[in-house]
This record gives C-alpha cells, sequence and structure tokens, in this order.
C-alpha cells in the first residue's frame, strides 16, 4: 500500500490557477456578449414601451374623484 500525499498547504489555501485556457476566454466572451444583448434588448424594448404605457393611461388608475364621498372598496 502506497502513501498518500499530503499537501505543504493549509486547508483551502492552494494556489489559485491564473492562466485561462481558450475555452475559458471564449466562455467569457459569450457571457459578456449575452449580457451586453439581453441590457440592449430591455432598453430598446421594455423601456421604450414601458414609458409609452404611462403617457397613454395611469396603470393604477389615480385619478382623483371629487363627486365621490369614499374611495372605499367594499368586498
Amino acid at each position: 500500500m502506497g502513501t498518500a500525499r499530503r499537501s505543504t498547504e493549509p486547508h483551502g489555501t492552494e494556489p489559485r490557477r491564473t492562466a485561462r485556457t481558450d475555452g475559458e476566454r471564449l466562455d467569457a466572451a459569450r457571457r459578456t456578449g449575452l449580457q451586453l444583448l439581453l441590457l440592449l434588448v430591455y432598453l430598446l424594448v421594455f423601456t421604450p414601451v414601458g414609458l409609452v404605457a404611462r403617457l397613454v393611461r395611469d396603470p393604477l388608475d389615480r385619478a382623483v374623484d371629487r363627486t365621490a364621498a369614499s374611495y372605499w372598496i367594499t368586498s
């Protein structure tokens, strides 16, 4: 039976790998590109739709009714 090699480093302090492989670089570039694409979709689609919807009508229907005795809604 062989003996197990023990690390001289304390537990959890193994040296970090600093060099990235080509695959890791490509994966990081794809992830960054996808995040930028999602940001553009949000800024160019959802933001203008939300702004136009707010300009067209109030989503909470907050108009003041001076003739109403109360705004209490009974269920």
